[in-house]
């Protein structure tokens, strides 16, 4: 197709922000999306104007389309010089650029960690060269993958969730698995909805991709995949929970140090290390199912000896209670329910609970020591921060010792149509739906500042000097996300537009 480039430059007159960057028009309807800044190559799938399905790839650094094609065929960047095509059962790896046929692949799942390592997952695990097509190892792989995000990386090892916990050297191969306790009823309440472990590792650039790539997501519906918390390594250790139980090994031999079971099972769950000593597992009292939220066990808090696995303490909280979030400071221990915000400190002492109004609205997470990725670790390093929390409603500030309500934004979202309870035991709120928000929703640490969308407005919030309103600026749409490194994409019926926020 003929692409036609404008530039966009938009000015806050009341205040020193600018909305910039370029709108790409296509002719023809545009129909997914995935870009990733590193790459600076847009994938595109689309319509003709004859309405005929096609594809194609343009690198917004040259500014120049690389090739386009015709053909139901779906489209995404595996590395920035590789794209996978693919058709059903049949999947091709194409030269980025050139548009050049590599080779065909069998319906695989492929795991991108970078623009030189690949894994191929499956009945067996192997490092492939996409370009070449050579496997440089091979070994014993599963077909059942369970875990939200459920994948560590670090260093040269790589540590995959599937029917236990494998260990593995990424230049070598060689490993350790370490079996779990996985049995789970992937059935009550209906089928369970699983990512496999593809999520985690940004296969196609899950993360600047949108909702394009569901069926990599769910890749499976039969499986459960909330049996574990993400692994975390600490020197030549690593902790890993499982439903039943956590556990201490060598990270590179598999040798368990010791092994804890723990009072509640466990659903979805999360684990911190809180210092040297000290560990901290959350059991969320919640799963995945039918791509919705359902109620488990009750939720917990564990603090553990990290030196021999003793439960120091237990806290478990009311029936019906659900952890939506958390978050740790330098200080406290911040849980946040569906109604309340529980504060602890690092002994895991209850020292506050506060009620949230109902004006709110059903808390979303707790977005003050989050990043745009979901679930990823709620840290910073900006001191004296307001506890921030997004809702369904709005946004809300609260005073990190006290709690108490330091301002509210109702934000007026789309998502706030979206009943809170659908039946008993059961959230209405999607997670593909919450996800797709927040992904509209994220914190610009350098200029302490929480960017949001609002009824095709994009609205900055001075976090701290009492959530005023920074910046506004008109938007085509409500559908764009942030895609990281500062940027943001957007797409309509025929343009796909690449915008910065910037401060002048």
């Amino acid at each position: 197709p003929r692409v036609r480039v404008e530039t966009v430059h938009q000015i806050d007159i009341d205040s020193t922000y600018a909305l910039t960057g370029k709108k790409y028009l296509v002719d023809g309807q545009i129909e997914e999306v995935q870009y990733q800044p590193n790459w600076q190559q847009l994938a595109i799938n689309y319509k003709t104007e004859r309405r005929k399905p096609a594809y194609a790839i343009y690198d917004t650094q040259k500014e120049q389309l690389n090739w386009a094609n015709k053909g139901a065929y779906r489209v995404a960047m595996l590395q920035k010089d590789i794209t996978l095509v693919g058709f059903q059962d049949k999947q091709l790896l194409v030269d980025t650029e050139k548009g050049l046929p590599i080779r065909w692949v069998n319906k695989q799942e492929f795991a991108a960690i970078d623009d030189s390592i690949t894994l191929q997952l499956g009945d067996r695990f192997a490092r492939v060269d996409l370009q070449s097509g050579l496997t440089k190892w091979t070994r014993p792989g599963e077909s059942r993958y369970e875990g939200w995000l459920a994948d560590e990386l670090d260093g040269d090892w790589m540590y995959v969730m599937a029917n236990g916990l494998h260990g593995f050297n990424l230049n070598t191969g060689k490993g350790w698995h370490h079996r779990a306790n996985t049995n789970y009823d992937a059935t009550r309440g209906g089928k369970a909805v699983a990512n496999g472990i593809m999520l985690g590792l940004n296969i196609l650039s899950l993360a600047a991709g949108g909702p394009v790539f569901d069926d990599f997501l769910y890749w499976d519906r039969l499986r459960a995949h909330n049996i574990y918390a993400k692994p975390k390594t600490d020197g030549n250790q690593l902790y890993f929970a499982d439903r039943k139980s956590i556990s201490k090994l060598e990270k590179t031999t598999g040798e368990v140090l010791w092994e804890t079971t723990v009072k509640e099972e466990l659903g979805i769950s999360d684990l911190k290390i809180l210092s040297k000593n000290r560990l901290l597992l959350f059991g969320k009292g919640y799963r995945y199912v039918d791509y919705a939220l359902d109620k488990d066990r009750q939720a917990s808090l564990y603090l553990i000896d990290a030196n021999d696995g003793t439960i120091i303490r237990n806290k478990i909280l009311p029936r019906g209670e659900i952890i939506t979030n958390h978050a740790v400071n330098d200080a406290f221990i911040y849980v946040l329910t569906s109604s309340k915000i529980y504060q602890f400190d690092k002994q895991l002492a209850l020292l506050k609970t506060e009620q949230l109004p109902t004006i709110y609205g059903a808390p979303m997470r707790v977005v003050t020591w989050s990043s745009s990725n979901y679930d990823a670790d709620l840290q910073t390093d900006i001191p004296d921060f307001p506890l921030t929390i997004r809702t369904m409603q709005g946004v809300v500030g609260l005073h990190p010792v006290t709690l108490e309500e330091l301002w509210y934004q109702r934000l007026g979202t789309p998502i706030q149509e979206q009943p809170q309870i659908l039946r008993q035991d059961r959230w209405q709120l999607p997670i593909l739906l919450q996800d797709t928000d927040l992904r509209r929703s994220w914190i610009d640490e350098s200029t302490e500042t929480f960017w949001f969308a609002k009824a095709r407005k994009i609205i900055g919030l001075d976090l701290i000097d009492n959530g005023g309103v920074v910046a506004e600026f008109e938007m085509d749409s409500d559908d764009f996300w942030y895609v990281g490194e500062g940027e943001l994409l957007q797409y309509g019926r025929r343009d796909i537009r690449v915008l910065r926020l910037v401060g002048f």
